[in-house]
């Protein structure tokens, strides 16, 4: 398969999609989630960057915030945001990248599929619960399977590993700069998803080409 609707495929044996804000509209939750634990402890202010704390694991985004926060003076800030994430996407639900189902079911019938995402495995199963479209993915690596955080790509080399696929022949999809950082470095061909970019400028440095979400690729 050379191409699928704007996508260059030729080469390629696997795809690897990021999760929060490449599959699943829920990238934005890692900001309420600081919010929530800000609010809580009667601090104010906004002092974290998106692009600082999305696509990588929750122990970075929690020395993120106590660098912002110390005042915060907590070890166990980590924890406290996954319970916020994890009740904002129970209570609000996640919404898909607009067309992410309908490109997965393509790709998924002509080349291996894998997801590898700075999340922990409970929010997989809750997140990609809620839509049983992603029930192909060849292979699941989560932040519990490594040691090192995107942009390390410690982490998308193993989603490879485990699909049999040299690097090289992976092409990775990702919203966030710390994400398309480790796909690069991996040697992987990359695409920028924008739908709720943090910064667009980086991300299109970063990326071989960008798409606002996957209905480009459905015409």
């Amino acid at each position: 398969m050379n191409s699928t609707h704007g996508v260059n495929l030729e080469g390629i044996e696997a795809i690897i999609f990021d999760m929060d804000g490449t599959l699943v509209d829920s990238e934005i939750y890692t900001i309420r989630a600081i919010e929530e634990l800000t609010r809580e402890a009667g601090l104010s202010g906004s002092r974290v960057q998106p692009d600082d704390v999305y696509g990588v694991t929750w122990d970075v985004v929690s020395e993120r915030v106590l660098e912002a926060f110390p005042e915060l003076g907590s070890d166990s800030v980590s924890l406290a945001l996954q319970r916020h994430f994890r009740a904002i996407s129970q209570q609000d639900g996640c919404a898909l990248i607009p067309g992410s189902d309908a490109y997965f079911a393509i790709v998924s019938r002509e080349v291996k599929v894998g997801l590898y995402t700075s999340n922990v495995r409970a929010a997989v199963t809750h997140l990609l619960g809620e839509h049983t479209c992603f029930e192909g993915l060849d292979t699941i690596v989560t932040s519990e399977d490594v040691t090192e955080s995107k942009p390390s790509p410690q982490g998308y080399l193993l989603a490879a590993q485990r699909l049999g696929v040299q690097p090289e022949r992976c092409l990775v999809f990702e919203d966030s700069t710390a994400g398309l950082k480790a796909a690069r470095a991996a040697g992987m061909r990359t695409v920028g998803v924008t739908h709720r970019c943090a910064d667009l400028g980086a991300v299109q440095a970063l990326a071989g080409q960008t798409i606002s979400d996957y209905r480009a690729l459905l015409n």
